[in-house]
């Protein structure tokens, strides 16, 4: 059954997102060492000064991931975002 002319969309029919590759997380198929690296919300930084890495440091956004959970399309945008890293992961190894 379709909406009447003239009426209104409900809020989440109205907030969605087109969902991006690695919008939550940064991608990790090769570390920036000496840098912050940031998604929307995970990040890392990775001090390594000379050959031996001295600092590893991750990151997360609150409010962003806040702003994610109010989303109606978190699952799908977090579904994918972790299966992106997984596959980064899997190919690395």
């Amino acid at each position: 059954m379709g909406m009447a002319i003239g009426s209104v969309q409900p809020k989440a029919a109205q907030r969605r997102h087109p969902v991006k590759r690695h919008s939550m997380f940064p991608p990790v198929t090769s570390l920036a060492h000496n840098e912050p690296v940031a998604g929307k919300v995970f990040g890392y930084q990775v001090d390594r000064p000379g050959i031996a890495v001295t600092r590893r440091v991750v990151t997360t956004n609150r409010e962003a991931w806040q702003d994610c959970l109010e989303c109606p399309d978190f699952d799908s945008c977090n579904r994918l975002s972790a299966g992106t890293v997984l596959m980064e992961i899997a190919m690395r190894t």
